[in-house]
């Protein structure tokens, strides 16, 4: 740790985003609790979390089950409110059990204690329930619309920010997001340590001599949950994909056929419909991204990206699409595709899942590989 900053200095939160994937533990490498938790307040503007949530993370018993996808969310795809059934891929096997159960690991987000500087060590999990309340009033009112008006207003009101703050802070705060983005700076460090070696036997063979270490360095394991809340509660980084998500037609799927939506444990679906050569389609940003998030058994925010769609398009922003049933399984095969291991559904209809995995076994890898370094 650099010796002119203490642990706690507001300035040391300069986020690692996927532009910056050189890990340290220098400089921007620690993070204090409190911190972490008045950069979170800062992030969706909600400026009482701070004060908050650092009396409730000292005070509160530690949370030991936490989810990463949250218990309101889950609820929405329950009969009950209690209960939900789950396909898992990796057996291939359904079952019926609580939300409270379900894409949730133990201390996930905690903090590893030497980064605390004696603080809340679970200042991630405490600023998310707050947001979670948040987040859910924004689409329990949205839903109210929708079925009120068959339609809804779109824009960046303040209940479609916390909106689109939810679709893109659920999007980062995964098992999947995790494992990919680590997977990802060990595949890069491997890269750049096998290009840095022949360097320097391209260089020995010339009698000179390359002193400097590999520059990319993997994630230590006792070091994720760290490096994982500093992506999530970079404000810059979630305010700028905010901005590109309002570029694009916001709509409403309705789903009243006999077959629920499916949701997952990594439930927010990006599906490319124009892939560029070299970057892509599946961005945020992307042309031709579609952009996926189940918000009930029955209704699905559906995102558009605007040059692309328009042409074709019949709907505009703010309006409803009912859904005939193939529609509904070209949307739950999404789901199905995107998630980590489990998918969620109101009842035990997982006949497409089955199938699809049968199909497609590699989807049941937990291991798969993530991303490809070119170069």
């Amino acid at each position: 740790m650099a010796d002119d900053k203490k642990p706690d200095d507001p300035g040391l939160i300069e986020i690692m985003t996927k532009e910056s994937v050189k890990y340290t533990l220098g400089g921007a490498g620690a993070v204090g609790a409190n911190a972490l938790v008045s950069a979170a307040a800062a992030n969706i503007a909600y400026a009482e979390a701070a004060s908050l949530t650092v009396s409730r993370g000292l005070n509160m018993p530690p949370v030991k089950n936490q989810h990463y996808v949250p218990q309101f969310h889950l609820k929405g795809f329950s009969t009950d409110s209690k209960s939900a059934c789950v396909f898992d891929k990796v057996t291939k096997k359904s079952f019926k059990t609580g939300v409270a159960n379900i894409a949730t690991e133990q201390h996930f987000y905690d903090l590893p204690p030497e980064f605390t500087n004696r603080g809340d060590p679970q200042a991630v999990e405490t600023v998310l329930s707050i947001f979670e309340n948040k987040y859910a009033i924004a689409i329990r009112d949205l839903l109210d619309e929708v079925k009120q008006k068959d339609g809804f207003t779109p824009g960046p009101s303040e209940r479609n920010r916390t909106i689109a703050h939810f679709l893109v802070m659920q999007y980062c705060r995964t098992r999947e997001f995790r494992d990919t983005f680590t997977y990802a700076i060990r595949e890069l460090s491997s890269a750049v340590a096998k290009k840095h070696e022949f360097a320097q036997r391209y260089k020995a063979e010339r009698g000179e001599v390359i002193k400097s270490e590999n520059p990319i360095i993997p994630i230590p394991p006792g070091i994720t949950p760290l490096e994982h809340a500093r992506i999530m509660f970079d404000q810059p980084l979630i305010e700028r994909i905010m901005f590109i998500l309002f570029q694009h037609i916001w709509l409403i799927a309705d789903n009243q056929t006999p077959q629920p939506f499916f949701t997952s444990d990594a439930p927010v679906m990006r599906q490319p419909h124009y892939n560029h050569p070299v970057y892509g389609g599946a961005g945020f940003g992307s042309k031709g991204v579609e952009i996926l998030l189940p918000l009930s058994s029955r209704f699905l925010l559906v995102l558009l990206e605007r040059t692309y769609f328009t042409p074709g398009l019949k709907e505009t922003d703010g309006a409803v699409m009912h859904l005939k049933p193939e529609e509904v399984t070209y949307y739950n095969g999404f789901q199905v595709w995107e998630s980590f291991r489990q998918i969620y559904c109101q009842e035990d209809k997982f006949d497409l899942a089955k199938d699809l995995v049968e199909r497609y076994p590699e989807i049941c890898d937990l291991e798969h590989s993530r991303i490809s370094i070119m170069g």
